[in-house]
């Protein structure tokens, strides 16, 4: 396939990871934070009741946990 110099293209990849609820996870998100900010260097963080989101200023990686399911996403311009 030919990419043309006038075209846009955005990708997106997901990966989520399902796993048995746990709910003690909760009790440890701003170490979540803290952890996962460091692995992906990502500076930026918001936690809701039982959510954990990291992020960039861009957002081209965006990382989230939660007392089930893991999830990276990862955007290409």
């Amino acid at each position: 396939m030919e990419k043309f110099e006038n075209e846009n293209y955005i990708s997106e990849s997901i990966l989520e990871i399902r796993f048995k609820p746990n709910p003690m996870l909760l009790d440890y998100r701003g170490t979540w934070a803290e952890i996962l900010g460091e692995i992906f260097d990502l500076p930026h963080f918001k936690i809701d009741n039982n959510r954990v989101d990291i992020y960039g200023d861009e957002s081209f990686l965006r990382v989230f946990v939660s007392y089930r399911i893991f999830v990276i996403v990862v955007k290409n311009c």
